[in-house]
């Protein structure tokens, strides 16, 4: 069996291919539970901040161009995009 690695080239399975690819499932697996409880607990988040600006705040009318002092993201923001925005000290400083 011959597998490639993004960035660093194939190589050909030394070992029981069975067991090789048990193995790989098995921290494929993982890495897929991680990011789902990870992307779940972002969205989380996301809804609570999202639910205090809404209870602390009003709605201006569409036509209203008032300048704001912070811009938070929109409830369907990825979780990729969230590392891209959340860093350093986030959004709020």
């Amino acid at each position: 069996m011959i597998i490639r690695i993004t960035n660093d080239g194939q190589y050909r399975v030394t070992t029981d291919e069975a067991r090789f690819l048990s193995e790989l499932d098995e921290v494929d697996d993982r890495i897929v539970e991680l990011l789902e409880r990870t992307e779940k607990e972002f969205h989380d988040l996301m809804s609570q901040l999202l639910d205090i600006a809404h209870k602390n705040s009003e709605k201006l009318p569409p036509e209203s161009l008032e300048p704001s002092e912070y811009v938070l993201p929109p409830q369907d923001l990825s979780v990729f995009e969230g590392y891209q925005i959340f860093k350093g000290e986030g959004i709020v400083a």
